[in-house]
């Protein structure tokens, strides 16, 4: 089974946290402990939110 925190169809685990890069080194130390393969997804080994977050909004809003 694989495992992860985010994608790029979902919103980065860091944006969920509010910017807490603790959070993500926590969330990251129990992505490589729990059973299963794990995977990082480009973006996130790089502390990375989502860049175009509120961009992207304002383009499907209007």
């Amino acid at each position: 089974m694989v495992v992860f925190l985010d994608n790029h169809a979902r919103n980065r685990f860091l944006t969920e946290a509010g910017g807490n890069v603790e959070k993500l080194q926590n969330a990251l130390t129990f992505l490589f402990t729990v059973r299963g393969v794990p995977v990082v997804f480009q973006g996130t080994e790089q502390n990375r939110g989502n860049m175009y977050h509120d961009l992207l909004g304002r383009i499907f809003i209007s």
